[in-house]
């Protein structure tokens, strides 16, 4: 596959990050340092994510708007215990667990305490670039749509202003007694 093409079908999912405001904090305006504040406050174990250490890949919520996205931050470190065996010597964060952060994004982008999810598909995720140990990550997640406790996501990992991962994926609401049966989709 060229590059260009590549870039083609990466740029195909920006229409799902544009539609959902993603980066877009006009609207936020002069009550940006009190958002700010009551964030600080909010840890994702508050935000009903389920998960506990050494399995939690959000370490804050950085933007919430309950039931729509959510925006996170990670940073792995070094000593993760992890890296000792994924690519000695040329540590790179697994994309495993850049997928796990944007899931566990998208949980508290819709969930509470007493709400599960769990994620169910990956419908298209690109890796665009490796992330090292010690760089701080963004996460992001959009719901874009849901159908009978499945919950459809845009989602993206950054570095900066760098994006380093990019798809979709669905979580499924667990927290009524069982999930949904999924059909074969081809």
């Amino acid at each position: 596959m060229s590059d260009s093409t590549e870039l083609a079908e990466v740029s195909s999912l920006r229409p799902l990050r544009d539609s959902c405001g993603l980066g877009d904090q006009a609207s936020i305006g002069p009550f940006r340092p009190l958002l700010d504040s009551v964030l600080w406050l909010m840890d994702p174990i508050s935000l009903g994510l389920p998960h506990r250490e050494p399995f939690i890949f959000v370490e804050s919520v950085n933007n919430l708007e309950a039931g729509r996205l959510a925006e996170c931050s990670k940073t792995f470190r070094k000593t993760d215990s992890f890296f000792d065996g994924h690519f000695p010597g040329n540590a790179i964060v697994p994309g495993v667990l850049l997928v796990e952060g944007m899931a566990q994004t998208a949980g508290i982008a819709v969930g509470a305490p007493g709400k599960m999810f769990l994620l169910t598909a990956i419908r298209s995720m690109k890796f665009l670039r490796p992330v090292r140990p010690e760089e701080s990550l963004g996460f992001r997640a959009c719901k874009v749509g849901d159908v009978g406790g499945l919950v459809q996501f845009a989602v993206e990992a950054t570095v900066g202003q760098d994006l380093v991962a990019v798809g979709q994926i669905i979580l499924t609401d667990v927290s009524r007694g069982g999930a949904p049966a999924l059909s074969r989709v081809s």
